[in-house]
C-alpha cells in the first residue's frame, strides 16, 4: 500500500470545519488543487454518491463515497483495473476551539501501488496545500 496524509490544526471548532470539507462541489472555489468537482448524483455529500474531480495534472476520476460519519469524516474512493484509491477527510476536536483536519490517500491493489508511487511527489504537495488552504479559509472567517 502507499499511504499519503497531511494534518493542519485550525482555530475553529469541527461544526464550522465538516459544512465546509463536506461540500465537495465548493471545493473548486478556494482548493488550488481543484479545477472541477462534478456531482453524479446530486450534490449533498450522501453514501455511495458519486462525483467527478478534474485535478491539475491528473486525469478526470470518478470518486464514490464509501463511509460516511456525519460532522466527522468521510471517505471516497476511485477504482480502476488493479487498482484503487480511498481518500479519508477527517476532523476531530483538539481543544474547545480547535480542530484537526486530516487528509489521507490510500493506494492498493497492483497497479494502485505503481500508480500511487508515481503520483507520490503530486499527492504530497496537493495535501499539502489542501490543508493549508482550509486553515487560511476557516481562520479568515473566524
Amino acid at each position: 500500500m502507499n499511504r499519503y496524509a497531511a494534518s493542519v490544526r485550525i482555530a475553529a471548532k469541527p461544526d464550522r470545519i465538516w459544512p465546509v470539507i463536506a461540500d465537495v462541489t465548493r471545493w473548486p472555489d478556494w482548493l488550488p488543487t481543484m479545477t472541477a468537482v462534478e456531482h453524479l448524483d446530486e450534490a449533498a455529500l450522501r453514501m455511495g454518491h458519486r462525483y467527478r474531480l478534474l485535478q491539475p495534472g491528473f486525469r478526470p476520476t470518478l470518486w464514490s463515497v464509501v463511509e460516511l460519519e456525519p460532522q466527522k469524516a468521510f471517505a471516497w474512493e476511485a477504482r480502476w483495473p488493479g487498482a484503487r484509491a480511498l481518500a479519508r477527510h477527517a476532523v476531530r476536536p483538539v481543544t474547545a476551539e480547535s480542530s484537526e483536519v486530516l487528509l489521507q490517500v490510500v493506494f492498493s491493489g497492483p497497479l494502485g501501488l505503481l500508480a500511487g508511487a508515481l503520483a507520490g511527489r503530486r499527492i504530497r504537495r496537493y495535501l499539502a496545500l489542501e490543508v493549508a488552504s482550509l486553515k487560511q479559509k476557516m481562520e479568515q472567517r473566524a
